[in-house]
């Protein structure tokens, strides 16, 4: 039955408006798409970028990832891969050949994972300055932040202690000139500089003027956020990588915002998440940039993957620990068995330790 003509009118306003509203949201949609990490470039969205993970020493007969790390990536859409920090290392760089990025974990340092970590850097200087600028884009996070302040300064004393900074939530605010957040909508950056959105539990860090003084850490980085301690000593927060370069950093634990709950002081507000989110979002967007990197098979993938690494996922509360699960692995188990890419044998004229 046909509709009364006032009531065609009607109908038909309300349609106008309708049609009116979807293109208004269409609109919102895309501007908000042009402000966001996934319109960077115009590569595959689809794509599930592999992002290693270095593992550390738990205790004497064991080593772990946290696994809010690895949530983390996998937030972003990303795969998960532990690299192993005791493995030799170049076994670390044939699996790197696969990875489309690298994440240097907080937590405590030994050698070997010194030594890896080294290694990881220098991968990642070489490979965005070999001659296909291949960009493998590297995020490190507290620890992490640390050491590769630390190796690319090739200068121990530039790391200084103590800072009090353990278990101190803060608000953020980044520079403009952030590549990391200078995407990020103007209402939520307006937000976060008065609302305790990162959580920071870190005795040690660098002051800005580190990156001044000294000529390495000047030529490689910019200082785009910077925060203050519980006495008021200024340190360097959110640093980036110069001309390009695809290394950031964030002194503070963007996965502990989601994913860890033993802290009662972590913020896990709407905005603190949306902080995280956007901060792994960026980086697992970054590294899809790194696509032309891949596995020889599936099945060389899935033996590495997190979940088939033979890592085993358990609960680690209590004792003390400030996270809630750990991927743990038996040192003894990784001596006999081979988790990364490559040969059972080291090839010719490769350095053993």
């Amino acid at each position: 039955m046909r509709r009364p003509p006032r009531q065609q009118g009607v109908a038909a306003a309300a349609l106008l408006r309708w049609r009116a509203a979807r293109l208004g949201l269409l609109v919102a949609l895309v501007q908000h798409a042009s402000a966001s990490p996934a319109a960077v470039s115009s590569i595959d969205d689809s794509s599930s970028p592999v992002i290693g993970i270095l593992t550390q020493d738990w205790d004497a007969n064991h080593t772990y990832m946290a696994a809010s790390y690895a949530k983390f990536v996998e937030m972003g859409g990303g795969q998960a891969v532990a690299i192993h920090h005791e493995a030799p290392l170049w076994q670390i760089r044939q699996l790197y050949r696969s990875l489309n990025g690298v994440l240097l974990p907080g937590g405590n340092a030994g050698p070997k994972y010194s030594d890896a970590l080294s290694l990881l850097v220098n991968l990642t200087l070489e490979a965005a300055r070999g001659p296909s600028g291949d960009r493998v884009p590297l995020l490190a996070i507290c620890l992490g932040f640390e050491m590769l302040v630390q190796d690319v300064a090739q200068n121990k004393s530039v790391r200084t202690a103590p800072w009090d900074s353990l278990e101190l939530p803060l608000p953020l605010a980044v520079h403009n000139s952030s590549r990391m957040f200078g995407g990020m909508p103007a209402d939520l950056r307006e937000h976060i500089v008065n609302t305790n959105v990162t959580m920071h539990n870190h005795g040690a860090g660098a002051s800005p003027e580190v990156f001044l003084s000294n000529a390495r850490l000047r030529a490689a980085f910019d200082v785009t956020s910077v925060a203050t301690d519980r006495v008021g000593r200024v340190f360097a927060n959110v640093i980036e990588g110069k001309n390009d370069m695809p290394l950031y950093a964030t002194i503070w634990h963007p996965e502990m915002v989601p994913f860890e709950h033993e802290l009662p002081m972590i913020p896990h507000s709407q905005l603190a998440v949306r902080v995280s989110q956007w901060v792994g979002d960026f980086f697992v967007q970054q590294c899809r940039e790194s696509n032309s990197r891949s596995f020889p098979t599936a099945d060389a993938l899935a033996s590495v993957l997190i979940t088939g690494d033979a890592g085993l996922l358990t609960d680690c509360r209590g004792d003390g620990s400030q996270i809630s699960e750990c991927y743990y692995w038996e040192r003894r188990s990784l001596l006999h068995r081979h988790a990364l890419v490559g040969n059972k044998t080291a090839p010719p004229g490769a350095v053993e330790r």
